[in-house]
Order: structure tokens, then C-alpha cells, then sequence
């Protein structure tokens, strides 16, 4: 087993995640489970062995419940790591209903506050370079991301999430603090939820001089004004068709450094006659860098039309966020229907995220996706020197001189 490249042995077994859940050590998953009760009726099913499986599930490719179930018992992977269990599919499916998810989110919870402590540099986005991004860097400090993304499920299995006859799903909120990407807050809602009631959960915890980034499913007019009372700020897309009357006005025709066109700026009332808001607001139209005509607005007055685009710019961290959830941690597929069972799959995809995050911080600067991928690497070869390990023993009991 010595002759393998020291690199391949990062995750080596016994020890293969140690480093990688070194925020999550034996003694605190124990107590968790202690806390919530998880073991109390336990048969065949514990909170080690099952908060394993699912770890496993969002660095491996298995996308069915089925297809898991026989990996605890016939994948030496799951075995190797400490998630073997013999345990049918019907257990397995009920068992999220019947223990809730409150273990999960509590881990969750912590390994997420550790991220939130971290003292981060700002991400960059590849549309972004670096005159612009240091435009915006002391804004940043105060800068959250908000947004949700809708995942699909089967509407004829999964009652609690139909939208609608033939269809089905659920939402998840995120808010990401500091623009760096580091998840702030999580709300889960079947996808029939407006956004609207959410945003309010996730604006809680603001603070003045906070600057908020949102896409338009989550304006009304309401908002905006009370967003302005709270002293929060925000930079946002207006929706089609909105009207306004007009306070003040000019045409720019300013090319800014991230490739945004600022066509004309305006001091705005918003909505029609009777029914405008309370405060002013700032529209700037623009064409964005793939030739698209849009109205950004803002209650940012102090701030170049350039930051202004900068900053919706960088709202696209959570659109990668979300679609690193769904395609490289597996969300794109759920192996639960169940609202329980969904919801421990989401967790563990966002704690999984965030351990990337924290295991970064102490090692080589590897983004999160490279970083999975060494992971399933190692776990490979873990596989490659069990079974080395096999093949040598077995030469042994065979042959009593081999060496």
C-alpha cells in the first residue's frame, strides 16, 4: 500500500475524511445525535453511519434511493468510511419522517457559522476583473446576496411540493454574507411560495448601511420603501412594464470597466399615479456586456453608475453557487421525495460546501469544485489500496514465504 504517490493519499482509509470533518469530530456527531434523540428507537439505522451515507451520496454519483441502498451494503467505499448498513429501501424512505432533519440542521448551522467567521477575500467573477472588482471592494464588506432556486421533483410522488397538476418542487433561499460566497442563512419552502414572505426572514438580521443584491422575484414597491426607512441599501433589476414619474434625468452613454453601456440615469418616483412610493429611487438603463437592455435600480445615489453595475454583476456568485449545488454536489437529482428526506439531502450538500470552504483555509488555495475532485480521486484510490491490501493477503494465507 507504500507504493502509492503521497498524493493519492490524502484521504488514505482509516483516516480517509478526517481532515476534511475536522469540524465535525466523532464526539460532537454524538452528541447531536444525543441532543435530537436520533438513536433512541434505532434498530439497523444510526446517526453516524446515516449522516456518513449521506456524505458519501454528495461526493459520489448515486442518484437514486435504490441505488444507494445497495451501496451501503455492496459498495466497499461506504464500508471503508463507516456508512455500512443492511437496510431495505422502505426503511430507508421512511426513516427521514420518522427522525426529522433537525440533527442535520444543526450541524449544519455550526459548520456554516465557523465559514461566516472566516475572514475572506472577495471572490472574483470571471466577468469581473480586477480594476473593477476593486471598485467595489469596500462595498463588499456590507454586501448580501440573496436569491432562490427551484428544484424539480416528481408531482406524483411528492404531494407537499405540487405546484401545479404536472408539476412539482421545492425553493431554496439562500443569503450570502460579505460577497465572497460564504452562505449566511437558509430558507426551504415548496416552490408554490411566492419569494416575497422569505426575503423578509433573510432581511432580519440587517444592519444599516447593509447592501442588499436581489434579482426582480423578490421587488414590490413596499419593499423598496422599507428597505430606505431601515437605512438598508440595495442594487437590483427592475421589473418589465413598471411605471414612474420622472424627478430628474440625463443621458450618459458611459461605457463601464466590467462592459456594462449606462445609457441614461433617472430620479424616480416609483408606480403609477396614487399608488408611487414614498421614497426616490435611482434608475440607470443600461446594455449589458451580452448587448441585453436593462433598468438596474438602486437607493444608492453616492455610488458611480460603474459600482452600480459592478455590484449587480456580482450578484451572479449565488447563480454559480446554485448551480454548483445542483450539478457537483448532486442536488439535480434527490433520492427522497419526502420533505424530510429532501431537506437532509440540501443540508448535507450545503454543509458539504462549507467543510470545502473551511478545508481550504489551512491548505492550498484549490477552489471548492477542484478540491471535490481530489477528493473522489483519493476516495478511488482508497478503493485501488483496499483492494491491493486484499490481494496481498490473500497471497500470504496462499503462499506462507510471499512477502
Amino acid at each position: 500500500m507504500s507504493s502509492l504517490s503521497p498524493k493519492h493519499r490524502e484521504f488514505q482509509n482509516p483516516v480517509n475524511l478526517a481532515r476534511l470533518l475536522a469540524p465535525l469530530p466523532p464526539k460532537l456527531l454524538q452528541q447531536v445525535a444525543a441532543d435530537f434523540e436520533f438513536d433512541k428507537w434505532a434498530r439497523k439505522i444510526t446517526f453516524a453511519p446515516y449522516f456518513k451515507m449521506h456524505l458519501l451520496l454528495s461526493l459520489t454519483r448515486y442518484t437514486t434511493l435504490s441505488e444507494l441502498q445497495r451501496a451501503l451494503s455492496e459498495d466497499p467505499l461506504f464500508a471503508l468510511h463507516g456508512a455500512w448498513m443492511q437496510v431495505s429501501v422502505s426503511a430507508l424512505a421512511q426513516l427521514p419522517e420518522r427522525r426529522g432533519s433537525a440533527a442535520f440542521e444543526e450541524l449544519c448551522s455550526q459548520v456554516l457559522d465557523e465559514v461566516a467567521d472566516l475572514s475572506h477575500a472577495p471572490k472574483r467573477l470571471r466577468a469581473l476583473n480586477t480594476a473593477t472588482l476593486q471598485s467595489i471592494q469596500e462595498l463588499l464588506v456590507q454586501t448580501q446576496i440573496v436569491d432562490s432556486s427551484t428544484f424539480s421533483l416528481p408531482p406524483a410522488v411528492a404531494a407537499w411540493a405540487k405546484t401545479r397538476e404536472n408539476a412539482a418542487g421545492f425553493k431554496l433561499h439562500l443569503r450570502l454574507s460579505g460577497g465572497y460566497g460564504g452562505i449566511a442563512q437558509v430558507e426551504f419552502s415548496p416552490a408554490k411560495e411566492h419569494d416575497r414572505p422569505h426575503l423578509d426572514a433573510l432581511l432580519e438580521a440587517a444592519q444599516p448601511g447593509d447592501v442588499f443584491l436581489f434579482d426582480r422575484g423578490y421587488q414590490d414597491f413596499g419593499l423598496f420603501d422599507q428597505l430606505t426607512d431601515r437605512q438598508l441599501f440595495f442594487v437590483s433589476k427592475l421589473k418589465r412594464g413598471v411605471l414612474w414619474e420622472v424627478l430628474e434625468g440625463k443621458e450618459l452613454g458611459e461605457v463601464t470597466p466590467s462592459g456594462y453601456v449606462v445609457l441614461r440615469e433617472w430620479k424616480v418616483r416609483l408606480g403609477a399615479e396614487g399608488h408611487r412610493t414614498q421614497h426616490a429611487f435611482r434608475l440607470l438603463e443600461v446594455l449589458t456586456p451580452e448587448g441585453e437592455k436593462a433598468t438596474l435600480v438602486t437607493n444608492r445615489f453616492d455610488l458611480t453608475p460603474a459600482q452600480v453595475c459592478a455590484l449587480y454583476q456580482y450578484r451572479w456568485t449565488i447563480e454559480i453557487l446554485f448551480r454548483w449545488l445542483k450539478h457537483t454536489l448532486g442536488l439535480a437529482h434527490l433520492v427522497s421525495t419526502k420533505r424530510e428526506g429532501v431537506m437532509i439531502q440540501v443540508l448535507m450538500a450545503l454543509l458539504v460546501y462549507a467543510l470545502l470552504v473551511l478545508y481550504q483555509e489551512g491548505h492550498e488555495r484549490w477552489t471548492p469544485k477542484y478540491l471535490l475532485l481530489k477528493v473522489q480521486f483519493a476516495l478511488h484510490w482508497t478503493l485501488i489500496e483496499y483492494g491491493y491490501w486484499l490481494a496481498h493477503a490473500q497471497m500470504r494465507a496462499a503462499v506462507p514465504d510471499f512477502a
